[in-house]
Protein backbone atom coordinates (compact mmCIF):
# COMPACT_ATOMS: atom_id res chain seq x y z
CA UNK A 1 0.00 0.00 0.00
CA UNK A 2 1.38 3.56 -0.58
CA UNK A 3 0.02 6.47 0.98
CA UNK A 4 0.50 10.19 1.64
CA UNK A 5 -0.48 12.39 4.79
CA UNK A 6 -0.80 15.82 5.14
CA UNK A 7 -2.32 18.87 7.12
CA UNK A 8 -5.06 21.08 6.30
CA UNK A 9 -5.01 24.18 8.32
CA UNK A 10 -7.54 25.34 10.50
CA UNK A 11 -10.02 27.90 8.82
CA UNK A 12 -9.67 25.70 5.77
CA UNK A 13 -11.77 23.32 4.38
CA UNK A 14 -11.71 20.47 1.10
CA UNK A 15 -13.73 22.29 -1.98
CA UNK A 16 -12.87 19.18 -3.89
CA UNK A 17 -11.50 16.16 -4.33
CA UNK A 18 -10.51 13.46 -7.11
CA UNK A 19 -8.22 10.63 -7.45
CA UNK A 20 -7.36 7.59 -9.65
CA UNK A 21 -5.47 4.37 -10.18
CA UNK A 22 -5.02 1.66 -12.62
CA UNK A 23 -6.42 -0.96 -12.05
CA UNK A 24 -3.89 -3.71 -12.73
CA UNK A 25 -5.72 -6.75 -12.00
CA UNK A 26 -5.36 -9.97 -14.75
CA UNK A 27 -5.56 -13.67 -14.89
CA UNK A 28 -3.23 -14.22 -12.71
CA UNK A 29 -3.92 -11.26 -10.14
CA UNK A 30 -7.97 -10.68 -9.83
CA UNK A 31 -6.97 -7.94 -6.87
CA UNK A 32 -8.80 -4.81 -7.60
CA UNK A 33 -7.26 -1.46 -6.62
CA UNK A 34 -8.17 0.33 -3.96
CA UNK A 35 -8.04 4.31 -2.89
CA UNK A 36 -9.16 5.82 -0.17
CA UNK A 37 -9.04 9.33 2.01
CA UNK A 38 -9.29 9.55 5.59
CA UNK A 39 -8.30 10.91 9.19
CA UNK A 40 -5.00 10.26 9.72
CA UNK A 41 -2.94 8.91 13.08
CA UNK A 42 0.43 9.34 11.94
CA UNK A 43 0.77 5.20 11.31
CA UNK A 44 -2.65 4.87 9.52
CA UNK A 45 -6.36 6.03 8.58
CA UNK A 46 -8.57 5.84 11.44
CA UNK A 47 -11.33 6.69 9.49
CA UNK A 48 -12.33 6.70 6.29
CA UNK A 49 -14.04 9.67 4.57
CA UNK A 50 -14.31 9.56 1.07
CA UNK A 51 -13.38 6.75 -1.68
CA UNK A 52 -13.31 7.19 -5.15
CA UNK A 53 -16.96 7.51 -6.68
CA UNK A 54 -18.42 9.17 -3.03
CA UNK A 55 -19.63 12.43 -2.92
CA UNK A 56 -17.69 15.14 -1.25
CA UNK A 57 -18.39 15.39 2.54
CA UNK A 58 -17.81 18.30 4.74
CA UNK A 59 -14.13 18.19 5.57
CA UNK A 60 -11.96 20.87 7.73
CA UNK A 61 -9.04 21.43 9.31
CA UNK A 62 -6.91 18.30 10.60
CA UNK A 63 -4.39 15.11 9.82
CA UNK A 64 -5.59 13.48 6.72
CA UNK A 65 -4.31 10.74 4.40
CA UNK A 66 -4.21 8.97 1.29
CA UNK A 67 -3.86 5.14 0.78
CA UNK A 68 -3.90 3.13 -2.24
CA UNK A 69 -3.12 -0.13 -3.26
CA UNK A 70 -2.51 -1.20 -6.45
CA UNK A 71 -1.91 -4.95 -7.19
CA UNK A 72 1.08 -5.74 -9.93
CA UNK A 73 -0.16 -6.76 -12.95
CA UNK A 74 1.11 -10.14 -13.75
CA UNK A 75 2.36 -11.07 -10.50
CA UNK A 76 1.16 -13.90 -8.19
CA UNK A 77 -1.99 -14.11 -6.33
CA UNK A 78 -0.48 -13.01 -3.42
CA UNK A 79 1.01 -10.01 -4.66
CA UNK A 80 0.90 -7.03 -3.01
CA UNK A 81 3.37 -4.65 -5.11
CA UNK A 82 1.58 -0.78 -4.99
CA UNK A 83 1.43 0.99 -8.13
CA UNK A 84 1.04 4.46 -8.89
CA UNK A 85 -1.95 6.96 -7.82
CA UNK A 86 -2.84 10.55 -8.46
CA UNK A 87 -4.76 12.47 -6.72
CA UNK A 88 -6.27 16.55 -6.33
CA UNK A 89 -7.08 18.10 -3.42
CA UNK A 90 -8.68 21.60 -3.48
CA UNK A 91 -9.34 24.09 0.12
CA UNK A 92 -10.79 26.82 1.00
CA UNK A 93 -10.62 29.56 3.48
CA UNK A 94 -14.02 29.15 5.94
CA UNK A 95 -15.65 32.51 6.22
CA UNK A 96 -15.78 33.25 10.08
CA UNK A 97 -19.57 33.56 11.43
CA UNK A 98 -18.62 37.03 13.05
CA UNK A 99 -18.09 38.59 9.88
CA UNK A 100 -21.80 37.47 9.00
CA UNK A 101 -23.09 38.68 12.17
CA UNK A 102 -20.90 42.14 11.64
CA UNK A 103 -22.46 42.05 8.16
CA UNK A 104 -25.74 41.55 9.58
CA UNK A 105 -25.53 44.11 12.19
CA UNK A 106 -24.50 46.89 9.58
CA UNK A 107 -27.78 45.73 6.90
CA UNK A 108 -30.12 46.29 10.23
CA UNK A 109 -28.63 49.35 11.40
CA UNK A 110 -28.96 50.62 7.48
CA UNK A 111 -32.49 49.78 7.75
CA UNK A 112 -33.36 51.03 10.47
CA UNK A 113 -31.87 54.68 9.99
CA UNK A 114 -33.15 54.69 6.75
CA UNK A 115 -37.34 54.01 8.12
CA UNK A 116 -36.65 57.03 10.59
CA UNK A 117 -35.24 59.10 7.56
CA UNK A 118 -38.73 58.57 5.67
CA UNK A 119 -41.04 59.29 8.86
CA UNK A 120 -39.03 62.45 9.06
Amino acid sequence: MNNASFTISQGFKVSAISASVPNNASSTNSLESTFTFGVYDGSDITTEIWTIGDGLPEILGGIYAFEWYVPAKGMGGSSSAAGDGSFSITVEAVPESSIYALAAGVIVLALTLYQRRKRL
